[in-house]
């Protein structure tokens, strides 16, 4: 069994696609998920599985949520020991900002060069982000309310599913994988 974590895009937010996370629990568990773990509402899950590899579980995972809850949304899973690297890895982790201002965007997969070479990083400002690999890294010094580096204009501009979180919540999720 390996450990992954799992990011799930557009659950209970603003009212939308409300999806319990107890229930959720319950679902992965009587579908060959070792011990789901979810952390806060946003879709934060850790878990054992038995697949080796990543597109193997986000597929199972995807699943689980259409046939038990009937959303078709986006899931972005991660090995549990590359989550505090991914982190680490931030160059904005020393920012001198809020942590809530920093985030992860975990991508579906790498951006194309040629998609990378079209992107105006200047329309951004005062928002900035970098990407690496299958990971973008954001620096939002007003907040994510005001930012017009929401989800879906970087999904638009990088060409690939992303979901965001922010540096506490990956913080937690790091150290929920280190507590188990």
């Amino acid at each position: 069994m390996r450990t992954y974590a799992a990011f799930l895009r557009g659950i209970n937010v603003g009212g939308h696609n409300k999806l319990p996370m107890a229930e959720l629990r319950e679902a992965l568990s009587a579908d060959g998920f070792v011990e789901p773990k979810t952390l806060l509402q946003s879709g934060n899950v850790i878990f054992e599985h038995q697949a080796t590899r990543v597109a193997d579980v986000e597929t199972a995972l995807h699943d689980v949520i259409a046939e038990r809850f009937g959303y078709d949304l986006p899931v972005v899973v991660r090995k549990a020991a590359d989550i505090a690297p991914t982190l680490a890895a931030s160059p904005y982790l020393d920012a001198d900002v809020a942590p809530n201002q920093k985030f992860v965007a975990y991508l579906s997969k790498a951006p194309t060069k040629p998609t990378l070479t079209k992107v105006d990083f200047e329309v951004f400002a005062p928002d900035v982000f970098t990407v690496d690999g299958n990971h973008a890294y954001l620096l939002l010094p007003q907040g994510a309310a005001k930012s017009k580096l929401t989800t879906n204009h970087l999904e638009k501009v990088l060409g690939v599913t992303a979901t965001l979180r922010n540096h506490n919540t990956v913080s937690k999720v790091s150290k929920a994988i280190t507590d188990r």
